[in-house]
C-alpha cells in the first residue's frame, strides 16, 4: 500500500489590483520628521515628490516637508501596480511679545503674546512665576515688576509644537537733580556765554 504524506506552507501574499487609495494623514510640527508608508512587502516602490524623503525607493521612508505635502507611492510587483497617497500636514506658527519697555518700579503691567496661526489654539506658560499676578496660562498675563525682569513665554499647541519668546521690563531710574548755569547769564546780541551743568 502507498504512504500518505501531508505538509503545509505559510506565506504572506500581497495583492495588487491596479487601484488608487489613501493612507491616513499625518500631522507634524514645522521642522519635524515623520515615517510615512508601511512595512516593506518585497515589491518595488517609488515615492514622489522625493526631495523631502530620506529614500524614495523604500516602503516607509522618513518625510521632512516644510509645507503640507501629499506624497504619491507607486508600488509594483512587475505584474500589477497600485498608487497610494499619503498627506503630511505641517503646522507652522510663531509667537512674539511686545518690545522691551521701561516702567516705574512697583507697577503692574499686562503683557501681550501674539501668534501667527490663530486657527490653532495655544496654551501659554510664563516665567518667572513669582512676578505673575494673573493669567499665567493665557496670552495676556498681568505681572508685577519690582526690578528689571525678563519674562519668558513658552506656548504649545495640541500637536505638541512649542514656541518661545521673551521680553525685558526695565525699571526707570530717575536722573539726579541737575543745575544749569550760564556765565555770564545776560548777554547782548553777538556775545557768548559759558553753559555748565552740575548735579
Amino acid at each position: 500500500s502507498g504512504c500518505l504524506r501531508v505538509d503545509s506552507v505559510t506565506k504572506q501574499l500581497v495583492l495588487l489590483s491596479d487601484t488608487t487609495y489613501p493612507l491616513p494623514a499625518i500631522t507634524i510640527c514645522y521642522g519635524d520628521t515623520t515615517l510615512i508608508g508601511f512595512a516593506a512587502t518585497g515589491n518595488t516602490y517609488n515615492w514622489q515628490p522625493a526631495a523631502t524623503l530620506s529614500n524614495a525607493a523604500i516602503a516607509n521612508p522618513l518625510a521632512f516637508p516644510l509645507d503640507t505635502t501629499t506624497y504619491l507611492l507607486q508600488i509594483s510587483n512587475a505584474i500589477c501596480s497600485d498608487s497610494i497617497f499619503q498627506t503630511v500636514n505641517v503646522v507652522y506658527d510663531s509667537i512674539s511679545i511686545n518690545p522691551d519697555m521701561v516702567i516705574c518700579s512697583g507697577s503692574n503691567i499686562q503683557l501681550q503674546a501674539n501668534h501667527l496661526n490663530t486657527g490653532v489654539p495655544l496654551v501659554y506658560d510664563w516665567s518667572p512665576n513669582a512676578s505673575i499676578v494673573s493669567g499665567d496660562s493665557t496670552a495676556t498675563p498681568t505681572v508685577w515688576v519690582g526690578q528689571t525682569t525678563t519674562f519668558v513665554v513658552t506656548a504649545q499647541n495640541s500637536y505638541q509644537c512649542q514656541y518661545t519668546d521673551s521680553e525685558t521690563i526695565s525699571i526707570f531710574t530717575p536722573s539726579p537733580n541737575v543745575v544749569a548755569t550760564a556765565t555770564p547769564d545776560t548777554i547782548k546780541l553777538g556775545q557768548t556765554s559759558q553753559l555748565q551743568a552740575d548735579s
